[in-house]
C-alpha cells in the first residue's frame, strides 16, 4: 500500500462520538476522475469540533463498487479523509446520515485493469489478474490479484515497462505488454478483453476405498509456464468426486488429485482447440 497522510492535529479521544453501539452513518461512493469505482480506498472520519475517531470510528475500506459506511457516529458534522496511495482528499462537516456522498479521486500511479467479455456471453466469474514488470533478466511477477468486478486498481507500482495477463474460467488468458507506468502520472488503462473459450477437461477422482473428501484436483500445461499463481490451477471436486475444468489452453496437460488422507493420483490428457477430454484419476 502507499503513503498514507500522517494525523490531524489537536486530536482529543471520545470528542464528537457516540458511545452506544448504534449512531449515525455518512456513506457514499468513492470513483476516479471518469467515474469508475475506486477500491480499497481509505475513509477516516473524525468529528469537525477537532474530536478523533473513537472504536467505533476505525478507518474503512471501500467495497468492490468504491462504496463505504463510516458508522457509530454521534450527532452533528464529521470531516472525511480519503487516501489511495499518493493521492487524498478531505471533504469537510459533513452532516450524519449523509447517505450519497460521492467523491473523486485521481488513480494513483499504478495500472488499471479492464477485464471485458463479449456482449452475447455471460460475464466471467472470478478473474486472475497478474503484472509482470520488465528486468534485466526478463519478466518478474510484480502483482497477483483477483477480481469479481471488471475494473482493478493495482496501485503503488514502480515506473517502468509491465505486461498484465487476465484469466477467467471459461476463457483462455489473455496478456497486454508495453505498458508504461510513469513516475507522478495517473495509472493508464489496459483493457483485456477475453474472447476465446478454451477447452474443457470434464473428469472423476476414484478410490478403494473411495476418495475422502475434500479433494483438490490440480492441472498445469506441460512444457509451458504459466502466467497465473498455482493456487489458481485447482478446484474442489464434488461430493462425488466430479470435477470439470474450463478455459485451457489446447496441448498436454497433467491433471492431478489429493483427497483428504493425501492419497494421489494423476493422468496426463491431450486438448485439441477448444475440445474437450473426459478423464478418471485413480487416487492410491
Amino acid at each position: 500500500m502507499g503513503a498514507i497522510p500522517g494525523e490531524l492535529a489537536g486530536e482529543r479521544p471520545g470528542e464528537g462520538v457516540d458511545d452506544s453501539p448504534e449512531g449515525g452513518v455518512i456513506s457514499g461512493v468513492v470513483t476516479d476522475t471518469e467515474g469508475g469505482p475506486l477500491v480499497g480506498v481509505r475513509v477516516e472520519a473524525v468529528a469537525s469540533t477537532g474530536g478523533a475517531p473513537g472504536l467505533d470510528l476505525l478507518p474503512v475500506l471501500t467495497d468492490g463498487d468504491g462504496r463505504f459506511a463510516v458508522t457509530g457516529l454521534g450527532h452533528g458534522r464529521y470531516d472525511l479523509r480519503f487516501s489511495l496511495g499518493t493521492v487524498g482528499a478531505r471533504v469537510l462537516a459533513v452532516p450524519v446520515d449523509t447517505d450519497q456522498l460521492t467523491v473523486r479521486l485521481a488513480r494513483p500511479q499504478g495500472v488499471l485493469v479492464v477485464v471485458r467479455t463479449p456482449a452475447d456471453l455471460a460475464p466471467a466469474g472470478l478473474c486472475h489478474v497478474v503484472l509482470e514488470r520488465q528486468t534485466q533478466a526478463g519478466w518478474a511477477r510484480d502483482h497477483v490479484a483477483r477480481t469479481l468486478k471488471n475494473r482493478l486498481l493495482l496501485w503503488s507500482i514502480r515506473p517502468g515497462w509491465y505486461r498484465a495477463t487476465a484469466w477467467a474460467s471459461p476463457f483462455l488468458p489473455v496478456t497486454s505488454d508495453a505498458i508504461e507506468v510513469r513516475e507522478g502520472e495517473p495509472a493508464p488503462i489496459v483493457e483485456l478483453a477475453l474472447l476465446a473459450r478454451g477447452a474443457v477437461i470434464e473428469g472423476v477422482v476414484r478410490g478403494d476405498p473411495p476418495a475422502v473428501a475434500p479433494v483438490r484436483v490440480a492441472w498445469r500445461r506441460l512444457g509451458a509456464t504459466w502466467p497465473i499463481p498455482p493456487s489458481a490451477l485447482t478446484v474442489e471436486a464434488h461430493a462425488d468426486g466430479s470435477f470439470c475444468l474450463r478455459g485451457l489452453a489446447a496441448g498436454p496437460h497433467r491433471v492431478t488429485a489429493l483427497d483428504g488422507e493425501g492419497r494421489l493420483g494423476s493422468v496426463q490428457v491431450e486438448l485439441a482447440e477448444g475440445g474437450s477430454a473426459a478423464v478418471e484419476i485413480p487416487v492410491s
